[in-house]
């Protein structure tokens, strides 16, 4: 087969089909990016120089260089909602509020949710609390001809990368009424949660709306999430997320598919396997991140039970073989996910989450090297 343009490449990937290598992805903001020493590391190894460093609130690369997707070879670009400038950053040492009032501070080299707005909240104060504006002109200037520009004038699949706003419904609901508390309202307190993620799903089903008008047309992929689960366990049972999250996240995922002809890519990490055929059920295509060091997530287990419906993106793991290992694992670790995810399409290479600062450019650049040198099509086997 003759080399396909990238996205040639990756809308044969996710049509479950064989191109000519396997795609390969690095995503900006909030899943699968790099925390800014991993970026710098490697960037210095591919001796780029200096780069202009933009973050994300939570302190992971919201938008590369140019030459850095281009030096390890990334199938994709991305397109995103503009920051309104009263959230685009949080001092150092300092709570900062994002949209939803949440109440954010820094630990280390993350931003964590320290303070739950809603912690003390009854029902009738749903009514009467100042949710979100979900979308304005400043979240939207140049958006559309960004997206234009990059579908006539590069070769890449485009992403309509995650709202900075837009969190995942339950994660969101949890953020806003504090973990614990979220968690007892779902077996106890019904209505209220109940509500709740109805305010948020109404925010996020405007958001994604007009973000979709502007720039469905152009893209590949539409990135949304939540998290489900520990590596251990999901985070409550099967029948409670079919009773109170899944027919919100149902009407997300109909609005998206009544947008845009793009699949729809869902970030969830953790020992989700017995969650995955609703999530198909509700016309998830994509899964990420694939950490398959969760409980029940092996990759053979996940490639034969849902790998003719469902693409996954991701797959090479941090906490082990990124972190700690050498780059001869790094190595081992790129051919074991193509061999058991690739074959027969339906595989996008790329890292478990984001990539931690501790961890080497030299493991950075071994994962992509390798991956471009081992995955051509028909995939040879270890």
């Amino acid at each position: 087969m003759n080399t396909l343009s990238p996205r040639e490449r990756v809308a044969i990937a996710l049509a479950h089909q064989e191109p000519d290598k396997v795609p390969i992805d690095l995503g900006e903001g909030r899943a699968t990016s790099l925390y800014v020493d991993p970026y710098v590391k490697t960037a210095k190894i591919l001796g780029l120089g200096k780069l202009e460093i933009i973050t994300s609130r939570r302190n992971v690369i919201d938008k590369f260089d140019e030459r850095f997707l281009k030096a390890l070879d990334i199938d994709f670009r991305r397109v995103c909602l503009r920051y309104q400038p009263k959230y685009q950053a949080f001092k150092p040492g300092v709570m900062g509020r994002d949209e939803w009032g949440i109440g954010w501070q820094e630990t280390g080299p993350f931003w964590t949710p320290v303070d739950a707005p809603l912690k003390n909240a009854t029902i009738d104060d749903l009514q009467q609390y100042p949710w979100p504006n979900p979308i304005d002109e400043g979240h939207l200037k140049g958006l559309r001809e960004e997206a234009e520009f990059k579908w006539k004038n590069t070769r890449y699949s485009l992403v309509a990368s995650l709202p900075s706003h837009a969190y995942g419904i339950f994660t969101t609901s949890y953020f806003l009424r504090g973990m614990e508390n979220f968690f007892v309202d779902l077996m106890i307190n019904k209505e209220f949660a109940w509500e709740l993620m109805d305010k948020v799903l109404q925010v996020h089903l405007k958001v994604y709306e007009r973000f979709l008008e502007e720039v469905g047309e152009f893209i590949a992929i539409v990135h949304t999430g939540d998290d489900l689960g520990t590596q251990e366990a999901p985070f409550f049972s099967l029948d409670l997320y079919r009773e109170m999250l899944k027919p919100k996240e149902k009407a997300l995922m109909d609005l998206i598919k009544n947008k845009t002809e793009a699949k729809i890519f869902y970030h969830c990490d953790g020992a989700i396997f017995d969650f995955i055929e609703d999530l198909i059920e509700i016309e998830v295509d994509i899964l990420n991140p694939i950490q398959h060091t969760a409980k029940g997530m092996d990759l053979s287990r996940l490639k034969g039970s849902f790998g003719d419906r469902l693409s996954f993106q991701g797959g090479i793991d941090q906490q082990r073989v990124l972190t700690g290992g050498t780059t001869d694992d790094v190595e081992e670790e790129v051919k074991r996910c193509i061999d058991q995810l690739g074959s027969g399409g339906g595989y996008i290479l790329n890292s478990v989450h984001n990539i931690m600062p501790e961890v080497l450019g030299e493991n950075v650049v071994q994962m992509y090297r390798t991956a471009r040198k081992y995955g051509d099509y028909p995939i040879s086997g270890m």
